[in-house]
């Protein structure tokens, strides 16, 4: 049915709202493409903000690490032990093996004076012990005289006894006999007091002699246990000097009054003397310095002074350009030195110095400085390594 003019106006409103929601839709992804542009844009403006703060953070550490020495003081004691590492735990390992010797030290000055005080009151005893032989012999003499006395009074009690009154023999034997028993007495008393006195002395003396035997065994592991602790940081100071180049007259003449009773280590430090004074090059060294040693050797043994100008004129031409053989093979010098600095090569110091004694050469040449040194080198190891033994043997012992 044909549509009424009512029916037609919905309509084109209906057309006209499709019409702008198909708008709107069109636009609204427009809007939803443009939103993404805006971070980038933002991110942008923040990177300068970034950079400079980098570049301000990394400017103050670059500061604060060369500024280091002057405010480090101000850090804490726990901050200022990790920045200084190692050092500051060796410092404070020495300072406590110090104290521990400062302590011992005074321990053993303290035995000492116990030992002191001790020998002070024996000697006390003896002079008492020698007073007391003494009246016992002033004793043994007043009996011997009495019984003189007695003796000659009897007699001469004897000769007159018919001039003498009977009454008074009487009397003089009553007061013999009142004399016997005070005598008697008198020597049972003094030999209770002597015993009595005897008696306490000799506890008094074994009581000394059980002090100074204490004192005696504890002086005895005092020393030991400082001795051996000092003797082992003389042995390794040695040690230390010993690899390197350095003279170490110091050091030995430490050791040896240290070790003025340990034989072994007198042994094994007594062929250093002689080498002390100058010191030794190190074994890289002594290595790194046999190829010149071998060409200049080389060139000293074919360049020669005899002859005539013509011989002398082609030695000189020789010595600028070297050709030698280098296996090793034969017992020739260059066989001798081609296998030495083989064995340099190798790091065996003790083949080169036995394959270069087999030279015989001139005892002014570079070469035999360098054997000198290079023995000096290898018995300074095997010094080192004797002392390694005594003090891994010292540790075993104490444990």
């Amino acid at each position: 049915e044909p549509s009424s003019g009512d029916d037609d106006i919905p309509k084109s409103e209906s057309l006209m709202t499709v019409q702008s929601n198909e708008k709107q839709e069109k636009s609204s992804p427009g809007q939803e493409t443009s939103g993404p542009a805006s971070p980038p844009a933002e991110f942008r403006s923040r990177v300068p903000t970034v950079v400079w703060t980098l570049v301000v953070v990394f400017a103050i550490v670059f500061v604060g690490y060369f500024t280091l020495p002057m405010w480090r003081g101000e850090l804490p004691k726990h901050m200022q032990e990790q920045l200084a590492g190692g050092s500051d735990v060796k410092a404070a390992t020495d300072r406590g093996l110090a104290t521990a010797f400062a302590s011992l030290q005074s321990q053993n000055d303290l035995l000492n004076t116990k030992v002191v005080v001790l020998e002070q009151s024996l000697d006390e005893l003896k002079a008492r012990l020698t007073a007391i032989d003494e009246l016992v012999l002033r004793q043994s003499g007043n009996e011997r005289k009495l019984k003189e006395l007695q003796s000659e009074v009897r007699s001469a009690a004897r000769n007159l006894t018919s001039t003498v009154d009977p009454a008074l023999l009487e009397r003089i034997d009553a007061l013999e006999n009142s004399m016997s028993k005070t005598a008697v007495v008198a020597r049972s008393s003094r030999a209770f007091d002597r015993q009595e006195l005897d008696d306490r002395i000799a506890a008094l003396v074994a009581r000394i002699n059980e002090q100074e035997e204490e004192a005696a065994a504890i002086k005895r592991a005092l020393r030991a246990s400082s001795s051996s602790d000092v003797l082992a940081l003389a042995i390794g100071q040695l040690r230390d000097s010993l690899s390197r180049a350095r003279p170490f007259e110091a050091e030995i003449a430490t050791l040896k009054r240290l070790a003025s009773d340990k034989a072994d280590i007198l042994t094994a430090i007594a062929p250093l003397e002689a080498i002390s004074v100058k010191g030794v090059p190190s074994r890289s060294e002594l290595l790194s310095r046999l190829p010149a040693v071998v060409d200049a050797t080389v060139a000293a043994i074919r360049t020669t002074d005899q002859g005539d100008w013509i011989d002398r004129t082609i030695s000189k031409l020789r010595g600028f350009v070297i050709v030698r053989r280098v296996d090793g093979k034969g017992g020739g010098t260059d066989a001798i030195l081609a296998r030495a600095e083989a064995a340099a090569d190798r790091d065996d110091l003790s083949a080169a110095v036995l394959e270069i004694s087999k030279l015989n050469i001139n005892s002014d040449g570079e070469i035999n400085a360098w054997l000198d040194n290079a023995r000096a080198r290898l018995t300074m190891e095997e010094a080192q390594t004797t002392l390694n033994r005594i003090v891994l043997n010292g540790i075993e012992t104490l444990g």
